[in-house]
C-alpha cells in the first residue's frame, strides 16, 4: 500500500533501521557507563586486601625476620661470641623512629630482640597476628632463649608498620613471662 507516494514497507524498514541504530548506540553508552561504574566502585574494593590477608603478610614478615635474627644469634653463640652485630638487623628490620629511640636510650638493659640478657639457641613461636589497618599491625610471639626444651619463656608483642612500602618493626612490647608447657 502507498501513502503519500511512499510504500508502507519502506517506512517499516526505515523505522527498523533507525531502531536498530538507536539500540546499538544505547548499548554502547550502557557498556561505557557500566565500565566506568565498575572502575570507580567495584574494582577498588576488589583489589583492597582484607585484614586477614594483611595479618598473614605481617606474620610472614615477623617469622622471616626472627628466623634470620635468631639464626645469627645461634651461630654467634656456637662461635663463642657475645651476640651478633644488632645494628645490621636494626637497619634491615626496624623503623627509623625505633632505631633513633634505641640509639638514644641508655637505659636498655636487655637485648630487645631476645627480651633477655643471656641466650644460647633462641627460638620463637608465633601465637597471633593482627592487622589494625593496611599499614599497621602486631604479632604476639613466644621467645625461649635457651632452646625449644627450655621451660622459661616470655611473650613479646612485635608492633609493625609500613615504611616506604616495606614492613618494619616499630616497637617491641614485653608482655611478661609465658607459661609454656613443654617444647615448641
Amino acid at each position: 500500500m502507498r501513502i503519500n507516494g511512499k510504500d508502507d514497507a519502506d517506512e517499516y524498514i526505515n523505522y527498523f533501521i533507525l531502531t536498530k541504530e538507536t539500540l546499538r548506540i544505547m548499548t554502547k553508552k550502557t557498556l561505557i557507563f557500566s565500565l566506568i561504574l565498575a572502575w570507580f566502585c567495584v574494582l577498588p574494593g576488589c583489589s583492597r586486601k582484607s585484614n586477614k590477608q594483611i595479618g598473614k603478610e605481617i606474620e610472614t614478615f615477623v617469622n622471616d625476620t626472627y628466623t634470620d635474627v635468631f639464626s645469627a644469634y645461634t651461630e654467634e653463640n656456637q662461635r663463642g661470641g657475645m651476640g651478633p652485630d644488632r645494628s645490621v638487623f636494626d637497619k634491615k628490620y626496624l623503623t627509623r623512629r625505633l632505631q633513633r629511640e634505641i640509639n638514644n636510650d641508655d637505659m636498655i638493659d636487655c637485648d630487645y630482640w631476645l627480651q633477655a640478657q643471656d641466650f644460647t639457641t633462641p627460638v620463637f613461636k608465633i601465637k597471633e597476628s593482627h592487622a589494625t589497618d593496611d599499614s599497621n599491625g602486631y604479632v604476639d610471639i613466644i621467645i625461649k632463649v635457651f632452646g625449644a626444651e627450655d621451660k622459661n619463656a616470655v611473650k613479646c608483642r612485635v608492633v609493625v608498620t609500613k615504611e616506604k612500602g616495606k614492613w618494619k618493626i616499630d616497637n617491641f612490647k614485653y608482655m611478661g613471662e609465658y607459661d609454656s608447657q613443654g617444647s615448641f
